[in-house]
């Protein structure tokens, strides 16, 4: 029979540094957790590009208040709309861009079947 050895000891690690988090980065990430629990539904891709963007973020919160399916309507916009933004070099949101309210009608009348969500 084996005999069993006495080498399960917590041996503490000397050499590994201490590492510094910068009141910059506990508010960015912070500010980030917040916005992706804004999005619970959400995939995980269209959360990241969001984080990247604060503005998009909001403006994209509250277009989609009252859409019924909350995650087509800002794949359309994330998607279809910023596309046609990019080509004509314009952000979302500007005072050049759609404002929020014309967003909103656009997606109800893309769930209502009246027009096409596509270019």
């Amino acid at each position: 029979m084996r005999v069993k050895e006495n080498h399960y000891r917590f041996l503490a690690e000397p050499d590994l540094p201490i590492y510094k988090i910068s009141d910059e980065m506990i508010e960015y990430l912070g500010s980030t957790i917040a916005l992706c629990r804004s999005f619970p539904d959400f995939p995980g891709e269209m959360q990241a590009i969001l984080a990247k963007d604060r503005k998009l973020a909001d403006f994209v919160a509250a277009s989609i208040s009252k859409a019924r399916s909350r995650i087509s309507a800002a794949r359309w916009i994330l998607e279809e709309l910023k596309s046609s933004c990019n080509i004509r070099n314009i952000t979302i949101p500007s005072a050049d861009a759609l404002s929020v309210g014309q967003v909103k009608n656009i997606l109800e009348a893309i769930e209502k079947g009246h027009m096409t969500g596509k270019k």
